[in-house]
């Protein structure tokens, strides 16, 4: 503060006296010490004086720092002041400038080419303003829907299958929507019109299966799908129900103990099924199969549920009673849970001859079948195909034709 330029000496005078007077205390403290103790009354006397300066000193260098803040706001606005006088005073000798000039009355102005008035507006041209905004128009509207077909990665042609995940397509299910009975489940009504589109497709599937896939001794099949809501279930009692119907003697067995529905479709009780089966032994395996009412074909629902259904699908009953069932049945069909699910679904695919994913049209994303597809591969399971599920017939593809006209001729 003492050093500082803009401090007077007027203004540490008194700050000058206190540093010289503290620096006397102490001398004199040092001195005293020599003699006296801490506890000495003149020990004392001078520590407390000294105290007392050291306060004194503080409070006169805050007040020197107050001073000091005021004066540099006050040169600030000093500035200021003159700065705006000046500029003040440069307009105002603009102004008068500018009034000098008006008095004197001089221009240069002349009159070129006299102006006329237009037959027709210059703007707006309407014509070439149309012409523009339906060109426009068509270039926004066809790169929106560009982008949003490149935003939606999910399945929309049976080629796709082929094409991003190399999957053989064995057939394409039509959306189905039950309008009569509604009593029975939808799974099962799609069995009772034979001349129906979608039971066709089952048809189809079948006989791609067999064709196929003539080396299928055991003929057991898993179908399962990479996400829920993909029509899964559905698919196998549809499967089960053509295959049933053919003459072949058929079991479908509930292993989603996540979420089984296909008691529900049959109006059968849950309990009393697979889990409870392993629990107890193969001995009494007619006890745990229940009949249904479609002929030859028969159903093991899931049982009770298990708290952890991929080590009870991997125990060594389990290929026990697959074993057993493969002696009494032509055709096993597994309802297995979504594979990106659990893992129930990867456990139980390398006990059986072949796997079938279900692809729901407009709704598998093209990342989660791949996924499914290289998890199925990696424990080493033979996947049959997929089946394009739900597929609605406002699409342009040769399948949508076929099945809209084959439907209504028949």
């Amino acid at each position: 503060i003492i050093d500082d330029p803009t401090t007077t000496s007027e203004d540490t005078a008194l700050l000058n006296k206190l540093i010289e007077r503290k620096a006397e205390l102490e001398t004199e403290l040092a001195q005293q010490l020599n003699y006296f103790k801490e506890k000495h009354p003149i020990i004392k006397g001078l520590r407390s004086e000294l105290n007392s300066i050291n306060k004194k000193i503080e409070e006169e260098r805050q007040r020197i720092l107050t001073l000091k803040k005021k004066a540099i706001q006050y040169r600030i606005l000093k500035r200021e002041v003159e700065t705006s006088k000046a500029i003040y005073e440069s307009l105002l000798n603009r102004l008068k400038e500018t009034r000098s000039i008006q008095n004197l009355r001089l221009t240069n102005i002349r009159v070129v080419d006299r102006a006329t008035v237009p037959d027709k507006p210059v703007r707006p041209k309407k014509k070439m303003n149309l012409i523009l905004a339906l060109f426009i128009g068509l270039f926004l509207s066809t790169g929106t829907a560009l982008f949003i077909e490149n935003l939606d990665l999910s399945i929309k042609e049976p080629d796709e299958v082929q094409k991003y995940l190399g999957l053989p397509i064995l057939g394409t299910i039509p959306l189905y929507k039950q309008k009569k009975d509604r009593s029975v489940h939808p799974a099962l009504s799609i069995l009772t019109n034979s001349h129906s589109r979608v039971l066709e497709s089952y048809r189809a599937i079948k006989a791609n299966l067999t064709l196929s896939n003539p080396d299928l001794s055991k003929r057991l099949l898993l179908v399962t799908s990479s996400v829920p809501n993909e029509g899964k279930s559905v698919f196998s009692v549809g499967l089960a129900g053509v295959m049933a119907r053919a003459g072949e003697k058929v079991l479908l067995v509930d292993v989603d103990f996540r979420h089984p529905n296909l008691h529900q479709v049959f109006g059968i009780q849950r309990t009393n099924g697979l889990s409870d089966l392993l629990a107890e032994g193969v001995q009494n395996l007619h006890n745990y199969i229940k009949s249904t009412e479609i002929e030859n074909l028969d159903l093991l629902t899931c049982g009770s549920l298990p708290p952890d259904p991929a080590e009870l699908l991997g125990t060594k009953k389990m290929e026990e009673v697959i074993q057993d069932l493969s002696k009494r049945y032509d055709r096993i069909i597994f309802d297995a849970p979504p594979v990106l699910a659990v893992t129930d679904a990867l456990v139980l695919s390398t006990r059986v001859d072949g796997v079938i994913i279900i692809v729901r049209f407009e709704y598998t994303h093209r990342k989660a079948l791949q996924r499914a597809k290289e998890a199925l591969e990696g424990v080493n399971a033979r996947i049959l195909g997929a089946v394009l599920n739900m597929v609605t017939p406002r699409g342009g593809g040769y399948y949508y034709y076929y099945y809209y006209h084959y439907g209504e001729k028949s």
